[in-house]
């Protein structure tokens, strides 16, 4: 979505929220189920920023040790917070990250059936 690229080339959360909530409303109109979801944008200034809505997750490595991890936001046990027509969670309810990268730093990001099957080892 070109157009919801802000004039520096990247997202704020403010707009990823915009674009998220976009995308769940078409969702909502033209599809059945729920899901969960995770956006991440790379700023100029070399910050990672991301939101989360639901269990999935983004672990930022950096000299093989876990340098910082998105929360994931629940109801509770296993019922991750997730956007459908019938759920009350929205984009804005989700968590944020802010956290500024260094050369070197690798991004992993997944979902829930990724991050259920490994450890921060």
């Amino acid at each position: 979505m070109i157009s919801s690229v802000n004039s520096k080339g990247v997202l704020n959360i403010k707009e990823m929220i915009k674009i998220m909530s976009n995308a769940a409303s078409i969702c909502d109109d033209e599809s059945t189920g729920a899901t969960t979801a995770i956006v991440a944008s790379i700023t100029d200034d070399g910050f990672l920023r991301v939101l989360n809505v639901g269990d999935s997750a983004c672990i930022v490595i950096r000299d093989g040790k876990v340098a910082g991890r998105s929360r994931e936001i629940s109801h509770y046990f296993d019922c991750p917070y997730q956007l459908s027509a019938d759920s009350p969670d929205r984009p804005r309810d989700g968590t944020r990250m802010n956290l500024e990268l260094v050369p070197g730093d690798v991004i992993v990001m997944g979902s829930d059936g990724v991050f259920d099957n490994l450890s921060e080892e």
